[in-house]
């Protein structure tokens, strides 16, 4: 998946995208991928988002978020981890949306989907 196509999700199909590329989520042949009722609503309630949070913390990532309160400024999230291949040291993965458990859900999975997830 492409970092245009991750930051064009977004409801079910985000959920379920969470769903398989952090928790390994595997459908079974007969349920739709992005069936609503088999995936956590990551991407709209923060309670399942901070799942997100906790897996990726698990991983070596720690996580900063801003939410909007209604301003202009989007919700953002960004993980950070230590990664000495890199110039400065750490690698971060940060996006912006309208909410702030869309921005975990986006994140996330931008920071799993480059290759560089921890495990």
């Amino acid at each position: 998946m492409t970092t245009d196509e991750i930051r064009s999700l977004d409801g079910p199909a985000l959920d379920a995208a969470v769903d398989v590329a952090l928790f390994g989520y595997e459908p079974p042949d007969f349920i739709s991928y992005s069936d609503r009722s088999i995936h956590e609503p990551f991407s709209t309630s923060i309670v399942s988002a901070w799942k997100i949070v906790e897996a990726m913390a698990a991983k070596g990532w720690t996580v900063h978020m801003r939410r909007s309160d209604g301003t202009p400024e989007p919700a953002r999230a960004a993980f950070y981890r230590a990664a000495p291949c890199y110039r400065d040291g750490y690698r971060q993965v940060e996006e912006d949306a309208a909410t702030v458990p869309l921005a975990i859900c986006r994140a996330a999975l931008l920071a799993v989907m480059e290759g560089d997830d921890g495990n």
